[in-house]
């Protein structure tokens, strides 16, 4: 007699590490950032703000922590190249947060000196807040396991 199998499927993420980069270039804006929240908790040790232009590239990021204020260079984009800001372009902030590695949007409200657009050598003062939504479904499954157990190995344990 052969023993039946069991198929027990299994599932789980994998952790996603911190890998946003940017370019240096000549062309910078001083971003000065007042405070920052996620879900209006205060970030910790190993979280990190970053500006995104509008096609998503990142233009500069600093490691925060929860002592404000933080500076941030962000650059702008060299001559026929797509690696920073245009002038006048919408900026834009992301949160990494380490504590469940994960990339988070912002909104953010301009305290001083300027609009929310790009401008080299310009100077802002901001306040950034993130933007979570909770959910109940199950993200980003990367690997799906299954596990066969012979029915003989049940009756080994009990």
């Amino acid at each position: 007699m052969e023993n039946p199998q069991l198929a027990v499927p299994l599932s789980g993420t994998g952790t996603r590490e911190f890998i946003w980069e940017f370019v240096e270039t000549g062309i910078n804006m001083s971003v000065v950032i007042n405070g920052a929240l996620i879900a209006n908790e205060p970030l910790s040790d190993g979280d990190y703000i970053g500006a995104f232009t509008p096609e998503g590239i990142c233009a500069g990021f600093e490691p925060v922590g929860d002592e404000f204020p933080v500076g941030l260079s962000v650059y702008g984009a060299e001559q026929d190249q797509n690696n920073g800001f245009q002038a006048g372009e919408q900026l834009s902030f992301r949160i990494w947060d380490a504590s469940t590695f994960t990339e988070l949007e912002t909104e953010f409200e301009v305290e001083d000196n300027g609009d929310g657009v790009f401008e080299a050598q310009g100077f802002i003062q901001i306040r950034i807040n993130a933007i979570v939504e909770w959910t109940t479904s199950i993200r980003n499954i990367d690997l799906v396991f299954f596990l066969i157990v012979e029915e003989r190995c049940f009756h080994e344990f009990y």
